[in-house]
């Protein structure tokens, strides 16, 4: 190669390098919008304005919280992978909407791996599995044998059909071989009215939205669906402890989305804006207040778990003959 070519290659070297250096330091430069699936007052709403607010200390600019619920996800996911690849919309990422209705059949606008920039896992959120205290029953095992001498008569409550919610509740009655009633919401924060008026008899919801009503007496808490016991309800057993090991877990896990193509500066940058959130001592506290762990991660790793959930529910959806138009 000539001198000159090596010239030229070396300058357009130099402007590529200094253009991403350019967007990595004015990033962001305007206020940036985190979308949440969800109806405010939610679990995953809470979550998302505790991050929000240590987010926006990182990034140096507001980071306001939209609520888009509606369409099982599909509203709010749509109006991130819809906007431009600039970063300044992302997505407070629900685990099933996008492990889930793929699953189920359903045609959505948009490709679950192709249409999203993964970022970063952000949080676990335990599962209760919880019941009116109105019914008298303490543990899963009498609520079981309750189940089972009515059948079909008792119904249990979930965000949504296909929600981790509903999914978990649906394992739980293949495992104990009960048959429930399904009564899909919109977010968690209306079952839980609805279980205190007598109108529902389960929830399995995420320990933001239980644990108020559980330490008030009003909820029982019947089993938590971790390998281990929660802070926060030490005295209730877990699933396994119950005689339900394989009910663990339920895709509790929040991270962080943008549309597909960010700019790879933009996504470093925002990377490490969220990892370094996730270590603020308040937010630790106020994440732990709820119930909730900070996760982190490489954005293949959080697209890898997206992969390996859609295995683990894969065939439960199946089995259970789940679709989008139950």
């Amino acid at each position: 190669m000539s001198p000159f070519f090596r010239a030229i290659r070396f300058l357009l070297g130099l402007a590529v390098l200094s253009a991403s250096t350019y967007v990595h330091a004015a990033y962001p430069d305007r206020p940036v919008r985190l979308i949440v699936t969800y109806q405010a007052g939610g679990s995953a709403d809470v979550l998302a304005r505790i991050f929000a607010k240590s987010f926006s200390d990182q990034l140096g600019q507001p980071v306001v919280v939209e609520n888009k619920p509606g369409g099982a996800g599909v509203i709010g996911i749509s109006a991130v992978t819809q906007s431009p690849a600039d970063g300044n919309t992302l997505l407070f990422c629900p685990p099933g909407p996008l492990v889930n209705l793929p699953l189920m059949g359903m045609k959505l606008p948009f490709d679950v791996y192709k249409d999203l920039t993964y970022i970063t896992l952000l949080t676990d959120t335990s599962k209760v599995i919880v019941v009116p205290a109105s019914l008298g029953i303490k543990t899963l095992e009498e609520f079981v044998a309750h189940v089972r001498a009515h059948p079909g008569r008792l119904s249990f409550g979930s965000a949504g059909t296909g929600s981790m919610t509903h999914l978990t509740a649906e394992l739980m009655m293949s495992l104990a071989k009960i048959d429930m009633v399904h009564v899909p919401y919109k977010s968690g924060s209306p079952i839980v009215m609805d279980m205190l008026n007598g109108n529902l008899q389960m929830f399995i919801g995420e320990m933001p939205n239980v644990l108020p009503q559980v330490r008030a007496g009003k909820l029982v808490a019947l089993a938590v669906t971790d390998a281990k016991r929660s802070t926060f309800l030490p005295d209730v057993p877990t699933t396994a402890e119950a005689g339900y090991p394989e009910l663990i877990g339920g895709g509790g896990a929040y991270g962080l989305c943008g549309p597909a193509n960010l700019p790879p500066a933009v996504t470093k940058r925002i990377h490490e804006a969220a990892v370094e959130a996730l270590k603020s001592p308040g937010l630790v506290e106020l994440f732990s207040q709820q119930g909730s762990r900070p996760e982190q991660s490489t954005g293949a790793q959080y697209m890898d778990y997206i992969r390996s959930e859609t295995a683990r529910w894969s065939p439960i959806i199946k089995n259970r003959n789940i679709s989008s138009t139950n």
